[in-house]
């Protein structure tokens, strides 16, 4: 089974012969060559691939003071206190889209809160303000206890205690001592204490070890044995000291941007790290990752290998934390979320790159760990994009090597190729002309989209059978949001009314019928399958296309008192349309209805009130509207709805007519035609004598002379069907006499 071919294709290929390797004719596989060429000069094939990215979550401009900066964050991945340099804490929580303020709390102490330690167990804040310790109920943002000459504290990030309720921190006071305190049931004891030779500017709690630095110098304190280990001395004048817990070690800023880590026992089992930066503002560890903050940068080292693997630029700022394994940082002003990038992002940028091994290797480690249907679909999908890419770059072997494993359909993978060789030349519209062109209709749309193909990638998705896709893609391009020169409006316009899903219908006639209401409107008349509601609320905004729906359904209560107030809107602005409109549906209204309508018409709409006006007779009504208003509209409207029932109603109206134009008519043509429609709406329900008798005698026997030919017409009709009635009759007696039986009657004396 061959490629369909068209006029102009490129030479017919043999599919069966086609599998995945290449038997292409030298002219296409030229032109790949050219294009692979092109691309691999405008990219840089040694570009780092991005792990990490910033996103602002939270923005506090207009939240503080003037003058006032983020100076600490505190809390959990899904409630964050973001202190400020003038006594204030602001209450952050998650939410499904995103993070928003909650709340806040205003210290009475005006300083720079210093730190913020979340004890979620017990529901408590720990807030360090001007020396001074604040213990903070969660609920209620009540100030518990409090204890001055506090210069820094730390949680143990790791205890070793038989109460879960136990909170255990190290609290280093001004008066150069460290305590070790347990708060259990709402009461804070020091268990013990410690005489340090300076005032402690950094430190560490996890286990039974506690790590500080003080006097230009980092110790370790075990707390159990009550023995102080010296680790080694900084410059106080050139190194900002930070320490952070690393699972059992301990890692603390050193001399010339190096990192040193240690054990508990106080040994150094690592080399240290070296960062490009000597000017550390904050310390933090989220496996295997090591994040440091300078001014206006953040910078991430692999723990495991000590190699940079990215940096970040930030606003101007010092904070940087890490909560429940939730890296965020702070500017002065907003405060911004550290995560790695999705795998598929990170193997979109080494395919990018041409780093189709990495790329691979990168999703199959994902998938060892996260073995789904979802991820392995995902894997496939990326083996057949690098096999392109691969096929692209004349690697035939590599390409069929990754298409056999994923175990792909050769004939969709060839119609897949076609595709691309004929976006590669420019021609994306000839390969929608194939004959029995079946491809992978996803894959070919994402590669269609990524070309600058919008309108074909969503022809594609319709022919997948993804409507919701295509359309979305066609609204795009219709806003400005998507720019492609192959747009075809008229094609996509065809394909409205092949829309099968009717709630997918009403979001496209949603925002396309700003653009093309006339052809909206068709295709809603002819779907009377739409949920009337639905269409109804749609067309809200447009008084005249919702009275046109209106209008083209059947006519119930809720209908009628819809359409009423839209002809009454449109009569005060100035529409004769509606006003006639308007008096149709009135005569269709019951009476009941029409009562109700009445006190709702301004008093200068005598004939409407007239109609609605249910103590009055058809001919008393119709008398007052030729008396009082001269509406001859109005009146042929009136004989034309009672005529059915009230043939003479219209008799009334012949008689005022007149052929003369001086009349309230205005012209002889205009009086000529309403007396032609009176005749014609009377039909034969009434005697033509009666009409003749009844005309003004300015009307001429021109005038009448098509009723009369109808009226002798039909009666002439009804004597031919009288007499033939009686022949009937007389033929029916004969046989009737014919079939009786002839006796001989006897008459006996």
């Amino acid at each position: 089974m061959g490629i369909p071919r068209r006029k102009g294709a490129p030479p017919k290929i043999d599919r069966r012969r086609l599998y995945f390797v290449a038997t292409l004719p030298l002219s296409q596989i030229r032109a790949v060559q050219e294009v692979h060429a092109a691309v691999m000069s405008m990219e840089d094939n040694t570009a780092n691939v991005e792990l990490f990215e910033l996103k602002p979550c939270c923005e506090f401009v207009n939240r503080l003071h003037r003058d006032e900066q983020i100076t600490t964050i505190g809390g959990s991945s899904s409630q964050i206190f973001v202190g400020t340099s003038q006594g204030r804490i602001f209450h952050v929580k998650k939410h499904p889209k995103g993070f928003k303020v909650a709340g806040n709390l205003e210290l009475q102490i005006k300083r720079e809160i210093r730190q913020v330690e979340f004890a979620s167990a017990l529901d408590i804040l720990l807030v360090l303000c001007d020396n001074i310790l604040f213990d903070i109920e969660l609920d209620s943002f009540e100030i518990l206890t409090s204890r001055s000459s506090v210069q820094c504290v730390t949680v143990n990030s790791n205890p070793i205690v038989d109460d879960a309720f136990c909170l255990q921190t190290a609290v280093a006071t001004t008066s150069k001592q460290i305590h070790i305190c347990e708060r259990r049931n709402g009461k804070t004891e020091t268990i013990q204490k410690l005489n340090t030779d300076g005032v402690v500017s950094a430190m560490a709690f996890s286990r039974l070890t506690v790590c500080f630095a003080s006097n230009g110098m980092y110790s370790i304190y075990h707390v159990d044995t009550k023995a102080v280990i010296p680790l080694f001395p900084f410059d106080p004048q050139a190194v900002r000291p930070h320490i952070c817990n690393i699972e059992t070690d301990f890692l603390m800023t050193g001399v010339d941007g190096l990192l040193i880590s240690v054990t508990e026992q106080g040994v150094s089992t690592r080399p240290p790290m070296v960062v490009p930066t000597t000017s550390v503002n904050a310390l933090v560890y989220n496996s295997p990752y090591v994040y440091i903050r300078s001014s206006e940068d953040i910078w991430i080292m692999s723990f495991e290998d000590a190699r940079i693997s990215q940096s970040l630029k930030t606003e101007e700022g010092k904070v940087l934390c890490s909560l429940d394994g939730a890296i965020f940082a702070a500017s002065n002003l907003n405060l911004f979320t550290i995560s790695m990038t999705s795998v598929e992002k990170q193997v979109d940028v080494l395919v990018s790159h041409h780093k189709y091994e990495e790329a691979l290797a990168l999703y199959e480690r994902n998938l060892n760990q996260h073995f789904d249907d979802d991820s392995i679909s995902k894997f496939i999908t990326l083996k057949k994009t690098v096999a392109f890419e691969y096929l692209e770059e004349l690697s035939f072997e590599k390409a069929a090597e990754l298409l056999i494993s994923c175990e792909v359909d050769p004939e969709e993978f060839i119609d897949s190729c076609l595709l691309r060789l004929f976006v590669l030349k420019g021609d994306a519209e000839s390969v929608f002309s194939l004959e029995d062109f079946r491809p992978n209709h996803s894959e070919c749309a994402a590669f269609l989209e990524e070309s600058g193909y919008y309108h074909y990638a969503a022809e594609m998705w319709l022919l997948g059978g993804e409507e919701g896709k295509a359309w979305d893609i066609w609204r795009r391009l219709f806003c400005g949001e998507l720019k492609d020169d192959c747009f075809k409006h008229d094609k996509v316009l065809e394909h409205l009314s092949t829309i099968k899903g009717q709630q997918l219908l009403l979001e496209v006639i949603s925002w396309m019928i700003a653009l093309y209401p006339e052809h909206c409107m068709k295709v809603i008349l002819s779907t009377p399958s739409l949920d009337k509601t639905s269409v109804k609320r749609l067309l809200s905004d447009d008084t005249k296309l919702l009275r046109i729906y209106l209008e083209s359904l059947p006519l119930t209560d809720e209908i009628a008192k819809d359409l009423c107030e839209i002809y009454i809107k449109e009569m005060s602005d100035g529409d004769a349309n509606s006003r006639h409109r308007f008096r149709r549906l009135l005569l269709k209204l019951s009476q009941s209805d029409r009562g109700a309508i009445y006190n709702r018409l301004p008093a200068n709409y005598g004939v409407e009130r007239l109609l609605c006006d249910s103590s009055q007779s058809a001919a008393e009504i119709l008398d007052k509207v030729v008396t009082t208003y001269h509406d001859y509209d109005a009146a042929e409207l009136i004989c034309s709805h009672f005529s059915p029932t009230q043939p003479d109603i219209c008799l009334n109206l012949l008689k005022y007519i007149e052929i003369d134009e001086t009349s309230d008519l205005g012209s002889l043509a205009d009086a000529e035609a309403r007396i032609s429609s009176l005749l014609k709406c009377m039909g034969d329900a009434v005697d033509s004598r009666k009409v003749i008798d009844v005309l003004p005698p300015s009307v001429g026997i021109e005038q009448v002379s098509d009723f009369l030919k109808r009226s002798v017409a039909n009666i002439q009709k009804e004597q031919q069907i009288a007499q033939s009635k009686v022949a009937l009759l007389e033929r029916s007696v004969k046989l009737e006499k014919a079939s009786l039986p002839n006796k001989k009657i006897v008459v006996s004396n």
